[in-house]
């Protein structure tokens, strides 16, 4: 596992299923940044900054509208939580991806 990833399994971002991505991320409040996707367990965690300070960490369960797109060049998702949408295009997230699309899927059902 590289450096990062052990940072944020310490941090409790993440476990080793290592469904973690870099994102580019904006906010509906007009907020905008990079950082880290991380799930762990049914925890999804937001990790930006230097240090990796959590941005938010919650419950699938709290995530609402979630979408998710896939196309040759530009891997996004879409989602509401506390009220505010939230954008990421994913770097390099192939398991996060697959993992969203689950869930988007199993919230449609």
């Amino acid at each position: 596992m590289n450096d990062y990833m052990n940072r944020l399994i310490e941090l409790g971002y993440a476990d080793e299923a290592g469904i973690v991505a870099s994102v580019d991320y904006t906010v509906s409040d007009g907020r905008t940044g990079k950082g880290f996707l991380c799930v762990n367990g049914e925890v999804v965690t937001l990790a930006a900054g230097d240090e990796w300070e959590k941005v938010f960490k919650d419950s699938i369960d709290r995530l609402d509208g979630m979408t998710v797109k896939s196309g040759l060049f530009k891997k996004r998702i879409l989602f509401t939580y506390n009220g505010l949408d939230y954008t990421f295009t994913v770097k390099n997230g192939k398991n996060l991806i697959d993992y969203f699309k689950l869930l988007a899927a199993d919230k449609e059902n």
